[in-house]
């Protein structure tokens, strides 16, 4: 999951391209931030798991329809992300 997320940021800082928009870019490293810390917080890895709610609520200010402003809000997203939105 670490190299998607340097692939991501990599594209980042590119601004997108022609397939791909900043918006959906900013999302992607929610999702991913989100998730690490998700599996970090599993782990007993508290620091690690702050430091990618942190990365992810970041990317979250640039897309606020989302409504990830915090913990919580972002771990209820990632949820409903990947369990599929009913």
């Amino acid at each position: 999951m670490t190299e998607l997320l340097d692939k991501q940021k990599a594209l980042d800082e590119t601004g997108g391209n022609a397939l791909v928009s900043r918006k959906m870019i900013s999302i992607d490293l929610v999702l991913t931030h989100g998730r690490l810390a998700k599996l970090y917080g599993e782990t007993g890895a508290a620091n690690l798991s702050a430091q990618h709610v942190a990365e992810a609520l970041h990317y979250a200010q640039s897309d606020r329809n989302l409504g990830v402003t915090n913990r919580d809000a972002l771990m209820d997203f990632v949820a409903q992300t990947d369990n599929g939105a009913k």
